[in-house]
């Protein structure tokens, strides 16, 4: 009785077997690849020199729909602008504005105090900052007055307090009010040369610009309550990399800045 259990056993764990190996040979043959000819594919390639070949044509980039929220508030008119109000608080080259910021190594904190200390200088740079938010404020609303037509009278009235545009032969007047920065502006643009006087609360500057090629600016620069006059020429380099040699001198007695002849030449890495 026991070898009669023995072989039944036997005969049903190699029927188990059997039907398990049959199993995974049918789940093989669904995971096995057909090698038979698909579109767009040859079974011989010798016949491929007869074929006609078809031209890819790629999709190109879609154009953007819309402009950029960054670029709708900060946009190059009003970056520009920034830029020069930020250079002429500060420096108008990157050298001037790091030999210009007190730090341990230097006097200002503890001497002459002229510059400031560097919590003065952060006060200044906050005080530049509202002055920023100020700005972008009065200006996209100009942009809204302008483009409204129903306001429009609005924004054209203050235009005409605010900017005066005179045009004489080839040179273009242009004098301007800024209420955020609190700031008078009177340019005069010339095929040869760019001069531009700037009427703050507490400095006044006189600038001549001239730019001598795309790559080249000269400008002499005088500041009228600090007595100093600087001749500033830039040169850039590549995209990355802009040169600069500034040489600055005293023309009175003032006591507002260190009296000094300044030789200062620096190298610019843009970002």
């Amino acid at each position: 009785m026991s070898t009669l259990n023995i072989k039944f056993q036997s005969l049903l764990l190699l029927f188990m077997i059997v039907m398990l190996l049959r199993c995974l040979e049918s789940k093989a043959a669904s995971y096995q690849r057909n090698y038979s000819v698909h579109s767009g594919y040859l079974a011989n390639v010798n016949d491929e020199i007869n074929d006609d070949g078809v031209e890819i044509s790629f999709i190109g980039k879609p154009a953007a729909t819309s402009v950029p929220l960054k670029e709708k508030i900060f946009n190059s008119e009003i970056s520009k602008e920034f830029k020069d109000r930020y250079e002429d608080k500060f420096g108008r080259t990157e050298p001037e504005r790091v030999y210009n910021s007190p730090n341990k190594q230097t006097y200002y904190d503890d001497l002459y105090t002229l510059q400031g200390t560097s919590a003065q200088v952060a006060d200044q740079k906050r005080d530049f900052g509202n002055y920023m938010m100020a700005r972008l404020v009065e200006y996209h609303f100009d942009n809204y007055l302008k483009s409204d037509p129903a306001v429009r009278p609005i924004y054209e009235a203050k235009e005409r307090l605010s900017q005066i545009k005179v045009e004489v032969d080839e040179v273009k007047l242009d004098a301007k009010y800024s209420l955020s920065a609190n700031v008078i502006d009177l340019r005069a643009r010339h095929p040869w040369f760019d001069t531009k006087i700037t009427l703050a609360s507490n400095e006044r500057y006189i600038s001549i610009t001239r730019a001598h090629s795309p790559s080249v600016g000269l400008e002499t620069r005088y500041l009228v309550v600090d007595q100093k006059i600087a001749g500033i020429v830039t040169k850039r380099l590549n995209r990355a990399l802009v040169t600069s040699f500034t040489l600055s001198a005293c023309t009175g007695d003032s006591t507002s800045s260190v009296r000094e002849t300044l030789y200062l030449s620096g190298l610019t890495l843009l970002f």
